[in-house]
């Protein structure tokens, strides 16, 4: 007999959410701005766009009539677009559905992480469970790090941070790269960590990286120690 998580998870995967109801199957005919909207971020990024319909692909959720108007509507415009491509930016949808870290490592299967993250169960650690992405909403973040930002203490990284950017929490760096990985194939925060905002139990800023073919990495890290392999990345505030 299946467990309450695993017929919850279940549930979830095939886009039923019990006490929310359920979320509709996606149209086969896009509105007029969707598809202006998607033609034009595929045309000025590429690759580095992510739609709806690859996020819905990769992880087996679909979106609601209402959620892909919001997403159709609060697209990045041109020029916006334009600024992420210069500064080597993607651009990736969110899960319709509120997703926090230890969620989304039971929605991608990453047993070998979740064995090896036993601190990151532990109560104190609330950026665990309580951090969530915005679902249905545009990701703006850094492919790579920033250069020069290896061998700096926490304090030191945050000199890279320009005006409408922030330091992305570890579920945001981990939904972007691990999508990203699964859409386009390619392995970003290969043998490098980088420093998100999110905090551990004594205030220390988690590290996220290394990333593989079986998942990334999250781990502890002390704000004053500095290496080669811990950098920073940003990301840029939605409008």
């Amino acid at each position: 007999m299946n467990s309450p998580q695993v017929n919850w998870i279940s549930n979830l995967l095939t886009g039923h959410y019990p006490g929310v109801g359920s979320v509709k199957k996606p149209t086969r005919i896009p509105t007029t701005n969707q598809i202006d909207g998607e033609e034009i971020a595929r045309e000025i990024l590429g690759e580095d766009y992510v739609s709806p319909e690859e996020v819905s692909k990769a992880h087996g959720f679909n979106y609601s009539e209402e959620q892909k108007t919001i997403l159709a509507l609060t697209m990045p415009n041109s020029r916006m677009l334009k600024w992420l491509k210069r500064y080597g930016y993607m651009l990736v949808a969110t899960l319709p559905i509120k997703c926090s870290l230890s969620l989304f490592r039971l929605i991608c299967n990453q047993p070998y992480y979740r064995s090896r993250e036993g601190w990151c169960t532990r109560p104190p650690q609330s950026f665990f469970r309580d951090e969530v992405l915005r679902p249905a909403a545009w990701l703006m973040i850094h492919k790579q790090p920033y250069m020069g930002s290896s061998n700096k203490t926490w304090a030191f990284q945050q000199g890279f941070l320009t005006r409408g950017e922030y330091i992305p929490n570890a579920i945001e760096v981990t939904y972007a790269f691990t999508t990203y990985h699964m859409v386009r194939g390619v392995c970003l925060l290969y043998g490098v960590y980088v420093r998100t905002s999110s905090v551990d139990e004594n205030a220390q800023h988690v590290i996220v990286g290394n990333n593989s073919a079986e998942g990334i990495n999250v781990c502890e890290f002390r704000n004053e120690e500095y290496v080669n392999y811990v950098r920073v990345l940003t990301a840029r505030i939605a409008a």
